[in-house]
């Protein structure tokens, strides 16, 4: 495992034990280069941004839990095409499964579309 998977998972590893918020997660994952992950960047930003409907489904905060289970799982594996094909959003996994789409937002497309729409 590298050192940034290292770093990724004890990140993880943290938000999943209710440590961190999703807040501080994204923080310090921001701060990575995520050149291994860049589908599992855009991934991420759909468990960071559903934290309030985990709080009011108990359902959804399962699925969503048995995919950062599954992710954390992946990654200390060494598995990173497995690990960049955990999603956190139901539908994505539906259209995922069901198909060859992967998503394509690395993170350095995400960050050029957050820049151009709050410049």
């Amino acid at each position: 495992m590298s050192s940034e998977s290292e770093q990724l998972c004890k990140i993880l590893d943290l938000l999943l034990a209710d440590e961190i918020d999703c807040g501080v997660a994204q923080d310090k994952i921001e701060k990575l280069t995520m050149t291994e992950f860049d589908d599992l960047y855009s991934n991420l930003h759909h468990y960071y941004t559903d934290e309030d409907i985990r709080k009011r489904d108990p359902e959804y905060k399962e699925f969503q839990v048995a995919e950062l289970q599954k992710l954390i799982k992946h990654l200390k594996s060494g598995n990173i095409k497995s690990a960049n094909r955990v999603f956190f959003c139901m539908f994505l996994k539906h259209i995922a499964r069901h198909s060859n789409w992967t998503t394509t937002s690395s993170k350095s497309s995400w960050r050029a579309q957050f820049e151009s729409n709050n410049n």
